[in-house]
């Protein structure tokens, strides 16, 4: 780190210690305003909610590099996805899970439109093993965005 110069009575002295940083990170590196990735909440629902169809952000998500959407099924947060914002039109998230009670392996897949300030659910299927032979999908309503995230605000 370095030092800030300060003048005091016609003297420079060292001051405080300082980081030069791009306008990714926030904070000076001191212990008042530790360094962090410039992040902001656009929207929270609940983790593990069955059935979320839609989401209106706090703000356009356009304003941001990326955005981070956490994903949530059956009551736990399961996946974390980044996103680059430039043309960004659709959400996808892939995820499979083993089901001990029956032994059968469950592939779900959900896909959500974004525009500026909206997400709406377009679908989610899901798969069991027994249906890998025929070309059938069932729906689902329990793979669902629990929180989206801005992350490194444009200039």
């Amino acid at each position: 780190m370095a030092k800030e110069l300060m003048e005091i009575g016609g003297f420079i002295t060292e001051g405080a210690e300082i980081v030069n940083h791009d306008n990714s990170l926030s904070g000076n590196g001191t212990v008042d305003s530790p360094l962090g990735v410039n992040e902001k909440v656009l929207w929270s629902g609940t983790v593990g909610a069955v059935g979320v169809t839609s989401a209106t952000l706090s703000e356009a998500f356009t304003n941001f590099e990326q955005i981070e959407v956490w994903w949530s099924q059956q009551g736990k947060r399961t996946l974390v996805q980044r996103y680059y914002t430039s043309g960004l039109t659709q959400l996808f998230c892939v995820h499979g899970k083993y089901e001990e009670s029956n032994g059968y392996f469950y592939l779900f897949i959900a896909a959500w439109s974004i525009s500026s300030t909206s997400a709406i659910k377009k679908y989610c299927k899901y798969k069991s093993q027994e249906q890998w032979n025929n070309n059938t999908w069932s729906d689902a309503n329990e793979l669902c965005p629990c929180k989206i995230i801005g992350i490194n605000r444009k200039a």
